[in-house]
């Protein structure tokens, strides 16, 4: 019965592993269009705009363009730690791929897609509309706190929280079983 259950375990995680390394790619192809996707609409468009169409003899417009690109930037922000999370999550599929179900390793890149996604919910609720109002001369600090956002940000710290805790508890299992096989 020992037998049958060992390779029941092996077989679910040969499986999980396939499964993992097809996934794995294909978040990994995404990742690259969405860091292609913010570089070329956050950074590259707006850089082509202010220096095709830039006399940069005037001050008044040198200053509006120095807004609108930092503007650019400040939208971009969240986008770049949603791209961090994704990162983290082929990783995290690449330790599955290898057989690694259950390592303090993978839970700690579960925690870093967490970490992804709340630090995107506190940019968007509020260092985008804070920073957004401080460029455009408008005011100093705004929050914008929508049930999406706020959403976001829960599941991310619950995420983080989560897989942190599972993560100390498998390093704990490991060591304590290590501790185990050195004393039989």
């Amino acid at each position: 019965m020992e037998q049958s259950a060992a390779r029941l375990w092996e077989e679910t995680a040969k499986d999980a592993g396939k499964k993992a390394e097809g996934l794995r790619i294909t978040v990994q192809v995404i990742f690259w269009i969405v860091v292609v996707m913010v570089l070329v609409q956050h950074v590259v468009l707006p850089a082509v705009a202010i220096l095709t169409g830039n006399d940069f003899s005037d001050d008044a417009r040198n200053y509006r363009n120095w807004q609108y690109l930092n503007l650019h930037l400040i939208e971009a922000a969240p986008l770049v730690a949603l791209a961090w999370g994704l990162w983290d999550a082929q990783r995290y599929l690449g330790i599955v791929a290898s057989g690694g179900l259950f390592e303090a390793a993978s839970m700690k890149m579960i925690a870093g897609i967490g970490d992804a996604l709340w630090i995107a919910a506190l940019w968007l609720a509020v260092f985008a509309p804070s920073l957004t109002e401080f460029v455009q001369d408008t005011g100093v600090f705004a929050i914008a706190l929508e049930p999406a956002t706020l959403v976001l940000g829960v599941l991310g710290l619950t995420l983080s929280a989560i897989s942190r805790t599972l993560a100390r508890v498998l390093e704990t299992a490991s060591r304590l079983r290590a501790e185990n096989e050195a004393f039989v």
